[in-house]
């Protein structure tokens, strides 16, 4: 059918983020036309002689490693000229070769491509300015190295053929170590690389196109740290994988701190001495482990606000298979094991022990003594008391609230005494429901935006903060956003043109109003398609009358060279008058790069809320109502020719299609729909 094959096409453009030039570069074709074919270098050992393989995936005795490519991994290519677009996996999960495929665009033959992974869903990505985060890894499983696809970051090019497959092989961009520590049984949380001096890039970037990518640092730290989620069930070695960029290590002591559930932390030191270089994996081992937090005091305690640190000793040529902890109360001043709150411990070489707690409740005295277990039997030690401090730590504000558009400003202020805090998070509650989590600065002081809020609605807001499991509250706000503007002089978005807050033929901004036919200005008398060249009115014998440059398309060998609607063919500019007009291309591709744009639903109407990001203008925004497929998709024309028979417009889809994610892409400017389908109008005119 002519109108689902436009429809196929629309989003395949959208999604990938093709600007108005892409015909250069790229070429609409049948689903499956081209693949093409990924592979990456595998790694270097670092610590072996130049030439012996490693990749990401160790075999049985970690003398050598395989890169190995992900399900649903998506690529980035960049075409001579114009924006990027991204290929998808069609086959090879699980292997070091996988195969993409583009869909419904392939590559132009004697083109050269450049392409980037891991995949960074923005439309108008710079292609000199990937950016790179070395921040948030997470390893789980002890050697599982599935945390690889966040951080490794690759880049290649090549020039396409006549046809066929083609071959592209990525090179790595980063570094990545893996520390070796034997550690005692027990689920462990973190790992923490430190320095002397703040040497690792924890932000950066790199240039695509330059000849020899490389990253560039943009911001620094002294520690570098991963989560964990490792459980060993016996004493073992802990092995994990951390990704940086390159560096050089040389003079400084490398500090390697493990953390595990209770807080206890193993720690040794390492002594690089080289250079830590791109596509190189090193492994760090070392024996003189140091275990911290563990007291050799009898029943010793010291005590912060909200958190102790209690330990015990046993005396020399204590049984190995003892069971040893603290027991604590506040309600009883004889805590034991059978009716109170108690941890384990892990016994230390010369018998000392100890145990952090949480979640204590200020100004308050606690009764606590060190346990050891055998069997059905069981040894205390004296009991002790400690008292937490008399201040209460917590106090969350809320103020300063601003309500935009459909954007809900909030801010907030954490005074807390976050010394040996196991687990801290704070942000805010939305009407009992939705959790917008923020960052912290230096002043204990965060805030947050949250989006995809409903004008003209009341929202009852809170911070909050959860430490060690308990949840503080600050005070309830009550805000109400704003409402949806209906300004019939249009709204100045800040990018040089001033918007339309209806549809053309609406009468409302979440009417979906009239459809019309690319340069006709009589609405159309039913709607989805159906129209033709012969009921056109700018073609005769399916033979284009007007706005043809090329006279094959023309009525005999009329062409005109026009590729904008003249006035008198707009129809916004002969419906509503007054300055209005049908926006160009160019204007429509501006309202997509300089606004934010949130999916929401008004008045039982699905659309897109597009806000401006532009300074001083973020508390305007436009409703653009779905108006195809039963509110599944939007399609608004512009005044611009993409070809004769063709012409340009803004897309978005209202749903997340099964197995297809988008890659978070639901809008774009797309290039080739023709110009008998009917399609909405949002009016723009120039600012006085």
């Amino acid at each position: 059918m002519k109108n689902k094959g436009c429809i196929a096409i629309a989003l395949l453009i959208g999604v990938i983020g093709c600007s108005h030039n892409l015909e250069e570069d790229f070429a609409p074709g049948e689903s499956n036309e081209l693949k093409l074919v990924f592979a990456a270098d595998s790694f270097i050992d670092g610590d072996r002689v130049p030439g012996t393989k490693t990749s990401v995936v160790p075999n049985g005795d970690y003398s050598s490693y395989q890169f190995l490519w992900s399900p649903k991994d998506t690529v980035g290519i960049y075409p001579d000229a114009g924006n990027q677009v991204y290929f998808s996996m069609a086959a090879g999960a699980g292997a070091g070769s996988a195969v993409f495929d583009g869909g419904a665009w392939t590559l132009k033959a004697g083109h050269e491509y450049r392409s980037y992974y891991p995949f960074i869903g923005e439309m108008y990505l710079d292609a000199t300015r990937i950016p790179v985060s070395f921040t948030g890894q997470k390893q789980i499983g002890n050697t599982n190295s599935d945390h690889f696809r966040q951080c490794d970051f690759m880049y290649t090019g090549a020039t396409t053929s006549d046809g066929g497959f083609l071959n592209f092989t990525y090179h790595h961009l980063i570094t990545a170590v893996t520390p070796w520590v034997e550690l005692p049984a027990g689920h462990y949380t973190g790992l923490t690389l430190s320095l002397d001096e703040p040497l690792f890039v924890t932000e950066g970037r790199y240039d695509l196109t330059a000849e020899s990518p490389a990253i560039v640092g943009t911001a620094f730290s002294n520690t570098l740290d991963i989560e964990l989620d490792i459980t060993l069930a016996s004493a073992d070695i802990l092995r994990a994988f951390v990704l940086l960029a390159p560096m050089d290590m040389t003079g400084h002591t490398l500090t390697i701190t493990v953390t595990d559930e209770d807080c206890i932390e193993y720690e040794y030191t390492y002594n690089p001495s080289k250079a830590y270089v791109a596509g190189n994996i090193y492994r760090l081992q070392a024996s003189d482990v140091t275990v911290n937090r563990t007291l050799s005091t009898n029943d010793a305690v010291s005590v912060t606000a909200f958190s102790a640190s209690l330990g015990g000793q046993l005396s020399k040529g204590y049984h190995s298979g003892l069971t040893c902890g603290v027991c604590y109360s506040a309600t009883t001043t004889d805590p034991t094991i059978n009716n109170d709150t108690c941890k384990t411990a892990n016994v230390a070489a010369d018998g000392s022990y100890s145990v952090t707690v949480y979640g204590l409740s200020p100004s308050t005295t606690y009764y606590y003594r060190a346990f050891a277990r055998n069997g059905n039997s069981v040894f205390y030690g004296t009991v002790k008391t400690f008292q937490t401090s008399t201040s209460d730590a917590v106090v969350i504000t809320g103020e300063n609230i601003s309500v935009s558009c459909t954007a809900l400003h909030m801010y907030g202020k954490l005074l807390i005494n976050i010394h040996d805090v196991e687990s801290l998070s704070y942000g805010f509650e939305i009407d009992g429901e939705v959790c917008v989590s923020s960052n912290m600065n230096d002043q204990n002081e965060f805030n947050a935006v949250q989006y995809r809020l409903q004008p003209s609605t009341s929202y009852t807001y809170r911070a909050f903060a959860r430490i060690n499991g308990t949840i503080y509250f600050g005070e309830s706000v009550s805000v109400t956003t704003d409402y949806l503007a209906d300004d019939e002089n249009g709204i100045d978005l800040g990018f040089g043109t001033v918007w339309s807050t209806r549809n053309v033929g609406a009468s409302s901004p979440s009417d979906v109003g009239s459809y019309f036919l690319w340069g006709e200005v009589i609405p159309v008398q039913y709607r989805y398609g159906g129209y033709d060249y012969d009921s056109y009115k700018w073609s005769v014998g399916n033979k284009l009358t007007k706005y043809c440059s090329d006279s094959s398309n023309g009525y005999y060998g009329f062409t005109d060279g026009k590729r904008s609607l003249d006035a008198e063919d707009d129809a916004a500019v002969q419906i509503l008058g007054d300055g209005w007009r049908t926006p160009s291309s160019t204007e429509l591709n501006k309202l997509i790069s300089n606004c934010r744009w949130d999916l929401m639903t008004i008045n039982g109407v699905q659309g897109y809320m597009a806000t401006s990001k532009i300074i001083g203008y973020t508390d305007k925004c436009i409703f653009l109502p779905a108006n195809w497929d039963d509110g599944r998709y939007g399609f608004y024309w512009s005044s611009s020719l993409y070809s004769d028979i063709r012409a340009s417009n803004l897309w978005f889809e209202t749903y997340e299609s099964s197995g297809d994610p988008r890659m978070n892409y639901y809008f774009g400017l797309s290039s080739g729909c023709s110009r008998v389908e009917d399609f909405c109008i949002r009016a723009v005119k120039t600012q006085d």
